[in-house]
């Protein structure tokens, strides 16, 4: 808001001229009395504030208006906040008070992440024309935001270096450093605690967090953490992390969900899917097995949440670098066929699914053999199939099957075997053999509760069964009714 030309006290008169209704007798004392009378909120902003002097004779507007500074100089006060970020109303008014437009900038702001320094460098390119707004959008896109000219001739890529550079720079903690570039290549939105735990695997996570939040690099809300996208992009472009040393981010996200696991709950793991997604960005041109693994997770993912054309999408995917990886008897390539087949088998595309799923099983049973929980798995996906296509003998025989290896290798308890238990329960409960279907769900229901966890919902299994019972209880009255008997209460 100053000029350099300018006093401070001509620069409020020419500023407030018309709002305040000012007069050649008001003087500077006057103007700040009128400003405090201002009922809030008042946002005001002060471009390249000169001085100290300057900036103690605005300190009194403090009562009513939140006061944005850029500044050169290097201010003597103990109750200055450094502002990390606007919000989103004070962000777009500063946008605009800079850039006028009537465009839609949400998105601008959004990558900005509300940081007022990038803010002003922003809109004072587009107000020089230095660049256009659909350019800046495009950049954006195309992740070149670093390279646009911003005012004073410097590029972002060198105020990201003029701002943060000597800090990171300076910090002495190697392993904050690392954690820097690490947490780098995750979206800058808030990430749970506990999900930064499951992926980064540092025991002294918590510590390392709460000095970034400390120094100034995090942000924390309630149990979450969060880079700033311009701290992002200085790190990406300043100090980037080299592939070796973060595969086992990869690994842990990739080893933790596993389409295959069975204790796995999806509805507690779709938070994963943008951190997958940054991560395939930055890596996916590696396809190596850490890459195949990561794009299997984000298959499950997407496929728990009915979004099947992107969870095919994935799966091509990760099949596509393990056939260059593996000769085609690999079990791992064994695995993409039935992910495969299942995914077909969920849009009904049975006709796609059947040979996917035979592809898989005969992999496994020549690999592993027919006494193993990949094979029954095969069995089940199998089995499944042939009962949406009406084909009930063949998927009783392959739910047997299933039933059959998950009892002799895993025992009763298990997430598997109770899932063999339940295919067959809503097999025979389909058939309406309901005696059979009755048997089965209870044992489901048996084996589900001696779990400490389980994807399966004892719930629906509860309600299956009373929906057996009451079939049974009908079935047993017509047949009395048939023979001319009844029931007589006594």
């Amino acid at each position: 808001m100053t000029e350099e030309s300018s006093s401070l006290e001509e620069v409020f008169r020419i500023k407030f001229q018309g709002t305040l209704n000012l007069t050649k007798e008001d003087n500077f004392d006057t103007i700040m009395g009128r400003l405090q009378a201002l009922s809030k909120p008042n946002l005001i902003l002060f471009d390249n504030l000169l001085s100290n002097e300057d900036f103690n004779k605005i300190k009194p507007l403090n009562v009513n208006f939140d006061i944005l500074i850029t500044t050169r100089v290097k201010l003597d006060s103990q109750n200055i906040v450094n502002l990390e970020t606007l919000d989103d109303k004070d962000a777009k008014k500063f946008f605009l008070s800079i850039y006028k437009t009537s465009e839609n900038i949400d998105d601008v702001l959004e990558f900005l992440d509300n940081h007022p320094l990038f803010i002003n460098l922003t809109a004072y390119s587009l107000n020089e024309e230095y660049i256009d707004l659909d350019e800046l959008k495009a950049s954006i896109a195309n992740r070149e935001v670093t390279k646009i000219d911003s005012k004073d001739d410097k590029t972002f890529k060198e105020h990201l270096q003029k701002t943060f550079n000597q800090q990171f720079q300076d910090e002495k903690n190697e392993e904050l450093k690392v954690l820097l570039q690490i947490l780098a290549l995750f979206p800058a939105i808030e990430i749970e605690f506990e999900m930064l735990k499951q992926i980064i695997a540092d025991k002294k996570l918590k510590v390392k967090l709460q000095k970034l939040v400390a120094r100034g690099w995090l942000s924390k809300k309630d149990n979450s953490y969060k880079l700033h996208q311009i701290i992002k992009t200085f790190i990406l472009t300043s100090y980037p992390v080299e592939y070796e040393d973060i595969i086992f981010v990869l690994e842990n996200i990739g080893n933790y969900i596993d389409p295959e696991d069975s204790a796995l709950i999806a509805s507690q793991l779709s938070d994963y899917i943008p951190i997958i997604d940054s991560l395939l960005v930055l890596f996916k041109n590696k396809g190596d097995e850490p890459i195949a693994k990561i794009l299997d997770s984000s298959t499950y993912l997407y496929y728990s949440l009915g979004e099947y054309n992107n969870s095919l999408k994935m799966q091509k995917e990760s099949l596509k670098i393990r056939e260059r990886l593996y000769d085609d008897k690999s079990v791992l390539i064994a695995k993409n066929y039935a992910l495969l087949g299942v995914i077909y088998d969920a849009k009904g595309e049975y006709s796609k699914a059947e040979p996917l799923y035979e592809k898989a099983l005969k992999i496994r049973e020549e690999i592993l053999g027919e006494s193993h929980s990949d094979t029954a798995t095969s069995y089940n996906n199998l089995a499944s199939l042939y009962k949406s296509q009406g084909e009930y003998s063949k998927a009783e025989a392959f739910y047997k099957k299933a039933l059959k290896i998950h009892k002799e290798i895993l025992g009763e308890n298990h997430p598997y075997t109770a899932k063999s238990y339940a295919h067959l329960g809503l097999f025979y409960k389909k058939k309406k053999i309901c005696d059979k279907a009755k048997e089965y769900l209870e044992k489901a229901i048996a084996s589900v509760e001696e779990l400490e966890y389980s994807d399966i919902s004892l719930i629906k299994l509860e309600r299956w069964l009373r929906e057996v019972e009451k079939s049974i209880l009908k079935e047993k009255k017509a047949n009395f009714n048939k023979k001319g008997r009844y029931c007589v209460e006594s």
